[in-house]
């Protein structure tokens, strides 16, 4: 009855702790290619079935990730509370799946007689723990790493299946086969379980204890279906990320093995202290040892692994739980890398369980001692349970949209060039382009500062040129003379030779009386393309506004030399010759102009105005 009601704890718990999902919609942070702009996953049929069997989408095989999310589109069509729903409740599964592996893992470990009450009260207490850690928001906020969850849990399955084939009066054959099917299953959701062999040897050690009553070669043996699914999931895998475009030529060998330091330092000490979590925490190869935040964790590894040797006969449990972490995170550290990411949240979701294995054996022997003291342990890991679910309540809030999401990621760590990037085009996608250019702006000065190359950084450059051009023409358009110089003039301090744009610019400082800086957008938009006939124009147009008609007419008249059509070239130009004293120029050049548009008022005044300057000039 006590493991029923703990169970149900546990299912309120997550819950509530996640109820913030259902309040939120899909990002374009992969959800769109998953979800969103995704029609092959939408049905049951046939052809959709065979389409999920062999899908890459994003680098990743997920068979029966794909069919949960078809029987998601089948239920809820595209309302995003269905499929968050949907997540929360595989976590809810996966945290009572915990709970009995965990349970399992104590009556495994302790000498008999082992109070049944204990076990479970510590197996539910660390659970929680896990579950409700914030840790785990990303891989249930997160519409796309539905994978996550699905092969999580049989993952969890597989390993109860496991252990209670070598439980003590089981029959071993049947849970074999149950193990076996649920690593299977787990593998056609995500490739977690390649690594679930190695586990499951660590395992036989401890808490088993296997090795020294069994024969090594009946227990290899015993793995081998588990090894033959891994590769095959391995396999299939490698192919899925074999077109992945990884951007990540100067991230040599040295470099990946800091990272794997690093990460392997991260995971853990997130999980003590979940703070700066983020949904992405940016890599930006090469990484130097050197640096003390990639040094210090090579450092450490090394003095915990000398510790580990030195007392393994004494520790075997922690030794154990230390060696399952680094197998179980060993594919995401960065030696195989393929994607942006430096560590990420997600990678946590099953890699840290060991730990909290260790957690729930501290606190079945602190459940031991008396009741007063094991009554206060108890509160105080209610109390940080509490405080763990508090955290992931308010973390799941930043998955909200996709301005909630890169605000965070940005305040997490105002460096990160991908998020500033991300915020930017989902602010832009609220029509928020001004508040969208200078996360752009940082951006550039950000890859400016790295090894970025210049495609790249002309890239980012033209799109943030164009941008506050199209700022400032709207804020022109609006009548904001001040917003609209402010722009143009950000657009020009990007230094872009972006011909499009820099007519743009040009305009709009000449119509805000900035002669200067419009002459400069001018010249730039001709550097980018000399063939501009509109931006000598705008250049001449500036010239005369300076009192320089002799260099207006030089552009003029390249103008009209590449195209004679154009009418307001030639009054320009009628402009440009009376004003050095030349109007017996000036009228058959305006008479062109008005044969040309003959309702043109601008060449009739002109013509006019020439026509009397040559009268006053004649003798």
């Amino acid at each position: 009855m006590l493991r029923w009601l703990c169970a149900a704890a546990l299912v309120v718990l997550v819950a509530v702790a996640f109820s913030p999902t259902l309040q939120n919609g899909f990002v374009d942070y992969d959800d769109n290619i998953t979800v969103t702009e995704n029609l092959a996953f939408r049905g049951l049929s046939p052809a959709h079935l065979r389409w999920m069997a062999t899908a890459t989408v994003g680098g990743h095989w997920q068979p029966l990730a794909w069919l949960t999310l078809a029987v998601d589109h089948a239920a809820w069509d595209m309302e995003p509370r269905g499929y968050h729903l949907t997540n929360l409740a595989w976590h809810a599964l996966a945290a009572v799946l915990v709970m009995a592996v965990l349970a399992a893992l104590l009556r495994a470990a302790e000498p008999p007689p082992v109070a049944a009450a204990r076990v479970t009260l510590a197996a539910t207490l660390a659970a929680a723990a896990w579950a409700l850690h914030p840790l785990r928001v990303e891989s249930v906020a997160w519409v796309t790493e539905r994978r996550d969850l699905v092969s999580t849990l049989f993952w969890l399955a597989a390993v109860l299946a496991y252990l209670r084939a070598h439980a003590p009066g089981r029959r071993r054959g049947p849970w074999l086969a149950a193990a076996v099917a649920a690593t299977a299953l787990s593998l056609l959701g995500k490739a977690w379980a390649i690594t679930l062999p190695a586990v499951l040897l660590i395992v036989d050690a401890w808490p088993l204890r296997r090795f020294g009553r069994e024969r090594v070669g009946a227990i290899l043996l015993e793995k081998l279906p588990f090894v033959v699914l891994a590769l095959l999931a391995a396999a299939a895998t490698r192919l899925a990320q074999a077109a992945m475009p990884t951007g990540l030529e100067n991230h040599p060998l040295p470099s990946r093995l800091v990272q794997a330091a690093y990460g392997l330092v991260w995971y853990p000490w997130t999980t003590l202290v979940p703070t700066g979590l983020s949904p992405l925490h940016e890599l930006v190869p090469p990484l130097d040892p050197a640096e003390p935040r990639f040094g210090a964790p090579i450092v450490l590894l090394l003095a915990a692994a000398a510790l580990l040797v030195v007392q393994r006969r004494r520790w075997p449990a922690l030794l154990a739980a230390v060696a399952a972490y680094v197998v179980i995170v060993s594919p995401v550290l960065g030696l195989a890398q393929v994607g942006p990411q430096l560590v990420a949240d997600r990678y946590a979701h099953l890699a840290t369980l060991p730990f909290f294995a260790l957690a729930a054996g501290g606190l079945y022997a602190a459940f031991g001692t008396s009741p007063a003291r094991a009554a206060a342990i108890g509160a105080l890991a209610g109390v940080a349970i509490l405080g763990l679910g508090a955290a992931t309540w308010r973390q799941t809030q930043y998955w909200h949209d996709d301005v909630a999401l890169w605000t965070r990621a940005v305040e997490v760590d105002g460096q990160n060039a991908f998020a500033r990037t991300a915020l930017g085009a989902a602010l832009q996608a609220q029509d928020r382009l001004a508040d969208a250019l200078p996360q752009a702006e940082v951006v550039l000065a950000l890859l400016m500062g790295r090894d970025t190359p210049e495609p790249v950084l002309e890239t980012v450059r033209t799109n943030l040129t164009r941008g506050w051009a199209t700022v400032a023409m709207q804020s022109l358009m609006a009548g904001d003379a001040d917003d609209a110089r402010t722009a143009a003039l950000r657009a020009l301090g990007v230094g872009q030779d972006d011909a499009p744009a820099m007519l743009t610019v040009g305009a709009v400082l000449l119509r805000t009386k900035n002669t200067a800086e419009a002459a400069l957008a001018y010249e730039r938009a001709l550097a980018g393309d000399p063939t501009q006939t509109a931006a000598r124009t705008g250049l001449a147009a500036v010239q005369l506004e300076a009192g320089e008609p002799a260099e207006a007419e030089k552009n003029l008249r390249a103008v009209l030399d590449a195209d004679p059509s154009q009418v307001g070239a030639r009054i320009n130009l009628g402009v440009a010759l009376r004003r050095q004293g030349r109007p017996a120029e000036a009228i058959p050049i305006l008479e062109e102009a008005l044969r040309l548009e003959p309702n043109s008022v601008a060449a009739q005044r002109g013509l006019a105005a020439a026509r009397e300057a040559a009268k006053a000039a004649s003798p």
